[in-house]
């Protein structure tokens, strides 16, 4: 019988494929046309997001092997089995202190834009802080909420983005997309690069698969997961340059969102589409943000045990909020992001490789 199958604690591989892909959106697909725009020609750079999914594919599939080699126990535990506990503190520290940066980054980029296109006389500390606010209060509840919502608002993510894509159909240009195949390869693997980097968050699998009935769904589910992302990436960037062409949506700040703001709905019915495009991103970003505050959560109750959650949220809220509020301008904010990028990149790829292999030449195990 499955008469309350939403209030269970553990989770699915719906939930986790979803998971994955609300975690790996963000704030990336604002932008990534930009970027890739700048460093290939035409529309190459569906290329480079191809070739970064495949990579970022393969090192999903390396942390979940990890983690299922020890099913139903945290990352703190099977840590410390491979590596010995003082280092497993170390790490489960680093993950901390990272998952707090992708809050602080995530939450002041949403107050940067809001200001921008929505609240132009409030200031960004308000907006800032007014979302963090949220993000804690959704944290303080049970995770398996924050998974609920996922399933809830990605759907919707989904559908406005396809929305945006096919109501600009109208001004596509096919011209725009060309030269074709013209990129060298210095110019893919830069958009490679970039791309990975907006493509980081996989690595939520080393601390939620834990909570999955049934861990060996985990590879499926993350490949599910990250697939939806490329695809939705390849749209928007295919999108913005038939629309905007190369030269010019490498000049937009935020292609997407000026993608949302052509777009038309007959009868006047919205004139303002870009606000509901901004509504539902805003869903993503507080997917992301939510999600990474579970997971710091998480690394510090693993390292002191005493007092409840309320009390490390109450703790970590002012600290996320000045490290959000630490860059002075904009361009800081997204140096700021790139230097997290760097951090992901080898806690998610090199590290999980790494202690797979310490796990594998010494024979670590789980108990399942």
């Amino acid at each position: 019988m499955k008469s309350f199958d939403y209030g269970d604690k553990m989770i699915g591989s719906k939930e986790m494929a979803v998971a994955v892909a609300s975690m790996i959106l963000g704030g990336g697909i604002i932008t990534l046309p930009r970027v890739l725009a700048g460093k290939t020609f035409g529309a190459d750079g569906w290329l480079s997001i191809l070739i970064a999914g495949i990579f970022v594919c393969l090192f999903t599939h390396i942390a979940v092997k990890l983690a299922i080699r020890f099913p139903h126990q945290s990352f703190f535990q099977y840590t410390s089995s491979i590596v010995s506990k003082p280092i497993a503190y170390a790490l489960v520290f680093v993950f901390g202190v990272y998952a707090m940066s992708i809050v602080a980054f995530e939450i002041r980029l949403m107050g940067n834009i809001a200001k921008l296109y929505l609240f132009s006389r409030t200031p960004t500390e308000v907006l800032t802080l007014s979302f963090l606010l949220v993000i804690a209060y959704a944290v303080a509840g049970t995770r398996a909420a924050i998974f609920r919502l996922n399933l809830m608002f990605f759907p919707i993510v989904m559908i406005v983005a396809a929305v945006v894509v096919v109501m600009n159909l109208g001004a596509f240009d096919f011209k725009n997309l060309f030269p074709i195949f013209t990129t060298d390869w210095k110019g893919l693997y830069s958009g490679v690069k970039e791309t990975a980097y907006k493509m980081l968050g996989f690595e939520i699998v080393l601390f939620y698969i834990m909570y999955m009935t049934r861990p060996q769904q985990a590879y499926k589910a993350s490949r599910i997961g990250v697939g939806l992302v490329v695809m939705l990436y390849i749209l928007i960037y295919i999108t913005c340059i038939g629309v905007f062409a190369n030269e010019v949506t490498q000049t937009i700040v935020y292609p997407a969102v000026e993608l949302a703001r052509q777009v038309e709905v007959p009868g006047e019915f919205f004139e303002r589409f870009e606000s509901i495009f901004f509504t539902v991103w805003i869903m993503t970003i507080f997917n992301t943000s939510a999600m990474a505050y579970d997971i710091a959560l998480i690394s510090v109750r693993s390292m002191f045990k005493q007092g409840g959650k309320l009390v490390y949220l109450s703790f970590m809220s002012p600290i996320i909020y000045l490290m959000a509020m630490y860059p002075p301008t904009h361009v800081d904010v997204i140096r700021y992001g790139r230097y997290i990028s760097y951090t992901g990149l080898t806690l998610g790829a090199a590290l999980p490789a790494l202690l797979l292999l310490i796990a594998v030449l010494r024979g670590v195990k789980g108990d399942g």
